[in-house]
């Protein structure tokens, strides 16, 4: 079918139902409270950044199924709702231990220096009067109701093209087109957590992977409580935080958004590993004291097998040298459909072993972080001048000092690090409190080109701590209960070479937000950002190398409340991308309706839209509903439509199955090279089975 005849088929009833929700809005005249679905509200902007794409959805959904017990909230717990600011957070905390026991969570809306639409975003993942089952005996809490067996698989309806290469060619798929997930778990929050889940991506084999046999396996336990709760151990696959990211980091992160509560990051955080990224958790056991009452330690030690392209030097013809074994990159994609992709699989380890001591102060804390880094083989920066400053040796060994401390209404945060070759990283902030209804944040970052941490996650436009130096700046007001603007703005530059540039490069970046919220009836809210870089333009040696690539987008967003059962969505994204050789623009415009009735046992959203966006670098990224545990953020480019249909139907008490179809036609291929389809159409369909008990 073509393009033009689908857009003319399709349109006129797109623009009918768009004409008919808003009408049934209009007059609709019962609009009843709804918890906003937290879940499903992300920054797509921050979201697309990060490796973990499901730990969020994953660790939001079970405080929805076991809310934790409001007296047990803490720092950790806390950093989970970034929509607190960190003086928010810290008033809650105080209020929480100056009134125990607390009769009911509702408590909590009395604090008057919070505003009440965010302690009503907490009441889901909170409860109240739970101390008894805490306080059961291990036998008592193995048998409580908290657990749950999910099974997904999903396949592709479209004969994508590697999957009809002979056998003998490089590019041919080993497996079939199915993805398959399977995911045990036990989950008890504050107190204990343990399972495992599978993975097969479309294209791998089923069974045959050296080590585990199954392509993806991670499995951990987890025990919040142990002796006297002062002692949290981890077993198997877990993330941790140290400081503000610039030595270890695997835990979820909101990166830079304009939701600043996100900005200062929790240290010394230990939770079970719950991502589906491959390669990215720690491996092994982790443990952590409270060893005084202001005094904490924790301990780790991991060692992983990861994937990386390893490249062999012949030096047999120099008498009595062997050969050596050195890896030019890391993979983090997780795809082992193809020989070669099966051929670095697993091809190196890396091992961790590490401590950070904390002392508590009575605003703040202080805390000093060492870390040994080590591989199996030499890191070759051969043909990389990027690299010139990074060290080639297996043994790396960094360390660290981290702060926060508040007076009065200014809070300040940072982490200041070096390795064992003296290059020094520092990332440093502050946050000033203009009131109840005002903040004002700052941060400093300055990472030397030579400092390399495999596991940094820290506020960067890389997200790593290495070759990078810039300021970023933050202001949120509350004008009135309703309307609340942010401002967020950055500027870096690079004192080195990055990937593929011959010359140094720079940038800047500025965000706007305008949110206004009617409760229990709609919102909206109005964004515009702006980015400018440097960057290569051209490899001409009579041409200048340095270009220009100048960013400009225009997002507005609407949710309805059309009942207590009906939702309607409504975005409008503009975008344009200038650079030295092109200038381009897009838009994506999408209408999604939301059925949900907590008396009916089926429920279900849809989203019909249309993209115009031409060129790669006007790309616009939307989330997208899923089955639960799962989102997904495509990029939209190319010309077309997309529609989706996700249906969950409850049987009987325990027992969850849901459905999703998707279909995107476009006027151009967008889909990766390996997964392109000789149609201009993809579809997709996938089931998923949960039990609970």
């Amino acid at each position: 079918m073509k393009f033009s005849t689908f857009y003319q088929l399709y349109f006129p009833w797109l623009t009918k139902w768009m004409c008919y929700c808003l009408f049934q809005f209009a007059f609709s005249s019962n609009l009843y409270a709804q918890i906003p679905d937290q879940i499903n509200q992300f920054d797509e902007n921050s979201i697309k950044a990060q490796s973990e794409q499901t730990e969020y959805t994953i660790l939001l959904s079970d405080l929805a199924e076991n809310p934790i017990d409001v007296e047990l909230l803490n720092e950790s717990w806390m950093s989970i709702f970034d929509w607190f600011s960190e003086e928010e957070k810290t008033i809650i905390l105080s209020f929480i231990a100056k009134n125990k026991p607390l009769l009911s969570k509702y408590e909590l809306q009395v604090i008057t220096s919070v505003p009440l639409d965010k302690i009503r975003k907490l009441m889901p993942y909170i409860t109240i009067n739970t101390n008894a089952l805490y306080k059961r005996s291990w036998k008592e809490l193995f048998q409580q109701d908290a657990s749950r067996l999910v099974l997904r698989i999903g396949k592709s309806l479209d004969k994508e093209s590697a999957f009809n290469l002979a056998d003998s060619l490089p590019g041919a798929y080993v497996g079939d087109e199915l993805k398959a997930f399977m995911q045990f778990k036990y989950a008890l929050p504050g107190k204990l957590s343990y399972g495992f889940h599978l993975e097969k991506d479309p294209g791998e084999k089923w069974w045959g992977y050296r080590n585990t046999g199954v392509d993806f396996l991670s499995a951990h336990l987890f025990i919040d409580k142990l002796y006297k709760s002062k002692i949290k151990l981890a077993i198997g696959d877990y993330a941790i935080r140290i400081g503000q990211g610039l030595l270890l980091d695997n835990l979820f992160s909101s990166g830079r958004t304009t939701s600043f509560g996100s900005w200062i990051k929790t240290p010394l955080d230990l939770k079970p590993y719950s991502s589906l990224q491959e390669g990215n958790m720690l491996r092994g056991l982790a443990l952590k004291a409270r060893i005084k009452r202001r005094i904490q330690l924790l301990t780790y030690g991991s060692r992983l097998l990861a994937d990386a392209s390893v490249v062999t030097q012949d030096l047999t013809t120099i008498e009595d040298v062997p050969s050596i074994r050195e890896f030019t990159s890391i993979n983090q994609s997780g795809l082992h459909r193809t020989k070669k992709e099966i051929s670095n699989r697993q091809n190196i380890t890396l091992q961790y072993l590490g401590a950070s001591l904390q002392y508590k102060l009575p605003k703040g804390h202080i805390g000093v972080n060492l870390l040994n880094q080590f591989t199996n083989y030499s890191f070759t920066r051969e043909y990389r001048i990027d690299l010139a400053f990074v060290d080639q040796d297996k043994h790396s060994h960094f360390g660290s000092c981290d702060y926060t401390y508040s007076w009065r209404n200014i809070s300040s945060f940072g982490e200041l690090a070096i390795d064992d070759k003296l290059h020094p990283a520092s990332l440093i902030g502050i946050v000033i409190a203009l009131g109840k209804n005002a903040e004002l944040i700052s941060a400093y970052r300055n990472f030397h080109p030579g400092f390399y941490s495999l596991m940094s996650n820290t506020l960067s436009i890389s997200g790593t701590s290495r070759n990078e130096k810039g300021i970023m700046g933050g202001l949120s007001v509350r004008i009135n209960p309703r309307l609340q603007l942010s401002v967020l703005t950055d500027t870096w530059s690079f004192p080195w070479l990055k990937y593929q540039t011959e010359s140094l490069t720079s940038g800047n970046e500025i965000q706007i937000k305008a949110h206004y919220q009617v409760r229990k009836k709609w919102l909206t809210y109005f964004q515009y950002s702006q980015r400018e870089n440097t960057v290569q333009s051209s490899t001409n040696e009579f041409e200048s190398p340095i270009g220009f690539e100048k960013l400009k987008s225009f997002r507005q967003h609407f949710e309805f409340i059309l009942n207590r059962n009906w939702t309607l969505r409504q975005r409008l994204e503009f975008k344009k991308s200038e650079t030295t050789e092109e200038l381009a623009r897009g838009y994506l415009a999408y209408f999604d309706l939301l059925y949900r009735n907590i008396e009916a046992p089926v429920s279900f959203n849809f989203r019909t839209g249309i993209y115009d966006s031409p060129s790669y670098n006007t790309r616009i990224y939307a989330f997208e509903n899923d089955l639960l545990y799962q989102f997904s953020i495509p990029a939209y480019y190319g010309k077309g439509i997309v529609f989706y249909l996700n249906v969950r139907a409850k049987l009987l008490s325990k027992i969850t199955i849901e459905g999703r179809y998707s279909l995107k036609f476009s006027t151009i291929n967008t889909f990766s090279t390996q997964l392109a389809t000789p149609e201009k159409y993809q579809q997709d369909i996938k089931f998923q089975f949960r039990y609970q008990f």
